[in-house]
């Protein structure tokens, strides 16, 4: 028992790069990935499906489902928000608020929270989950946003953690859980056209063959 709740029965570590020029151009190169001691670094292609990397678009994908956004313009016909908790940090103001369909929804629709910062009106948090639940597992995302130079503010953190519920080890119930996190960032770099490939995710050759040195520096 003491073993089970001690150990990991899977884990995955990546490190990549990512760059992104409006409208639509994003590149993703992962330069090292280890899975659990297997040297395969495909399972870093699940990683990508698992939730949006903006929570500003019409729609919020979670495990490649679309979820009508709740920020949406028009959801407010289509969400119930409610005002849970104000918090104040200097001259800023945090609005805590929830949020859940209405009765007699006809889309796929969140519930969660959101942290609204007066500071640009942006999200500095969002915790959601499938209204509906998914028979066998469950899961939520998360998001964390700070503001960077110039007033733009852009995720720092993204997380996710899995229940699966008809999952039993050793009386032990599984639990997936999930931590991007995102540094180096630099906002509206210079690109051009020509900087994307047209291959949205590469995995370097070596990736799986990182020895402990990089990852140390991770």
């Amino acid at each position: 028992q003491n073993f089970i709740d001690s150990q990991h029965l899977f884990l995955m570590e990546s490190v990549s790069e990512r760059k992104f020029k409006k409208p639509n151009k994003d590149n993703e190169v992962v330069t090292a990935n280890r899975v659990s001691g297997l040297e395969n670094p495909t399972f870093v292609l699940l990683a990508n499906q698992l939730q949006s990397f903006s929570f500003y678009d019409d729609f919020v994908s979670v495990l490649s489902v679309d979820y009508l956004n709740p920020i949406t313009a028009g959801s407010t016909a289509k969400y119930l928000f409610l005002l849970q908790d104000t918090t104040y940090q200097g001259l800023d103001t945090t609005f805590v608020i929830s949020f859940q369909p209405k009765k007699d929804y006809r889309f796929k629709p969140l519930t969660g929270l959101l942290y609204i910062n007066t500071n640009g009106w942006a999200i500095q948090n969002v915790v959601a989950e499938p209204h509906e639940k998914t028979e066998g597992f469950g899961i939520k995302i998360q998001q964390r946003y700070e503001q960077f130079q110039g007033g733009s503010w852009f995720p720092v953190q993204m997380n996710y953690d899995f229940k699966f519920y008809n999952l039993n080890v050793n009386g032990v119930q599984p639990v997936g859980i999930g931590r991007t996190y995102l540094r180096d960032i630099k906002i509206n770099p210079a690109f051009e056209n020509k900087d994307f490939s047209v291959i949205d995710l590469k995995i370097e050759n070596d990736a799986a063959k990182k020895e402990d040195t990089f990852w140390n520096e991770y």
